[in-house]
């Protein structure tokens, strides 16, 4: 049985993870709450780059948003709670400098922007979501672990069949399907398809995956938009790959070869995606193959957003190559939502159960798969 798992913002809402529509919000309000602390946890260099954002969004939209953060900084405001917010979203702001910056255009910085925005989104979701990593297990009566902490350790721990060829995709930048694929009851290990240069506190990972030692039972996770614990050389383009650090940890490294400082790997949902940069096209080729010959689809938090219009081609062509007609398995809060993907593959795919959320998903199996275990 191959199984396909794909993950969006939806997926990681219930460990801090902001949602698209609200992902700029929050990231200010982060700005907002964390300059009330005696200590601020984002860096003066970060700072100055939310208020870039912020300039970007008055600029495009004719807002002021720019004040209105000033303001509410200067208060001690512990969250950003504007008069008037404009019906943008981070996705249209990194789509639009793309644009900008792939047809050379000079009117404003474009590419002092989209630096500021990778910023702004790798701050944020280190800020919103790092009270949700941990590291404390408990221990079954068995000896096991009792790894529930999140619902991508129990989808991993208590979900999946390791019979079954899994692969994960993810559109997501954070690390907790990561965290969950190297700390589990399974010692199975998942393997991201890029070749780095080097690999900081993850010596198991080297051994595995570069130096051919994989397992059968390790999975493949494919973060197709990149993620939060790489990052590359602005020099000779050599990638890096770390544990679970920070952002903040992994943007002070520099390359060992040249010294340059290391960038964060982000791919933008636009219609411009550099796939071939650091190696990320491979990435997309392996998620092709394991799409066609997925058995099963499970779609997590994750909508198909017009935006991302490589990611829906990807799928859309890959299952109808196939020609396996997939169950196609929903996870997700919008009625309207759900449907809307079931109309994207339409007759291409079998129609599978639907669940609201991610913990009722993994209620529902974790509950099948312990009755079943039980005879």
């Amino acid at each position: 049985m191959n199984n396909v798992y794909v993950f969006g913002a939806g997926a990681s809402k219930h460990v801090g993870g902001p949602l698209t529509c609200s992902f700029l919000l929050e990231g200010f309000s982060s700005r907002c709450f964390d300059s009330c602390g005696d200590m601020p946890d984002i860096p003066a260099e970060s700072a100055a780059k939310f208020e870039r954002v912020a300039e970007l969004v008055d600029l495009l939209y004719g807002s002021e948003i720019s004040s209105a953060l000033g303001n509410a900084v200067n208060d001690g405001c512990l969250r950003f709670c504007p008069s008037a917010m404009p019906a943008c979203t981070v996705e249209d702001l990194l789509t639009f400098v793309d644009l900008a910056v792939a047809n050379e255009e000079s009117w404003l910085p474009f590419d002092e922007y989209q630096a500021a925005l990778h910023d702004f989104i790798f701050e944020t979701l280190d800020y919103t979501t790092r009270m949700h990593y941990s590291d404390s297990l408990k221990t079954n009566t068995d000896g096991t672990l009792d790894h529930r902490r999140n619902c991508y350790d129990r989808l991993i721990d208590y979900r999946i069949s390791l019979e079954d060829q899994n692969c994960f995709i993810t559109f997501n930048y954070d690390l907790f399907l990561d965290e969950a694929v190297s700390i589990n009851n399974h010692d199975l290990l998942g393997d991201y398809n890029l070749r780095f240069a080097e690999v900081h506190y993850f010596p198991d990972y080297r051994e595995r995956f570069l130096e051919g030692n994989r397992l059968s039972k390790d999975v493949d996770i494919l973060k197709l938009h990149g993620s939060l614990n790489w990052s590359r050389c602005s020099v000779c383009n050599a990638l890096f790959l770390a544990y679970h650090d920070t952002y903040k940890a992994v943007r002070k490294r520099q390359c060992p070869t040249c010294g340059r400082s290391l960038k964060p790997v982000l791919v933008p949902p636009t219609h411009r995606k550099e796939l071939e940069g650091y190696g990320i096209g491979r990435i997309w080729e392996k998620a092709a193959e394991s799409i066609e010959r997925a058995d099963t689809i499970t779609v997590i938090g994750y909508s198909f957003p017009d935006a991302d219009i490589e990611a829906k081609w990807l799928f859309k062509s890959s299952v109808a190559r196939g020609g396996k007609k997939p169950k196609l398995v929903l996870v997700d809060p919008s009625r309207s939502t759900r449907l809307r993907i079931a109309g994207l593959f339409a007759k291409t795919v079998r129609e599978g159960p639907e669940f609201e959320c991610f913990e009722q998903f993994c209620e529902s199996n974790v509950t099948a798969t312990a009755k079943s275990s039980a005879f």
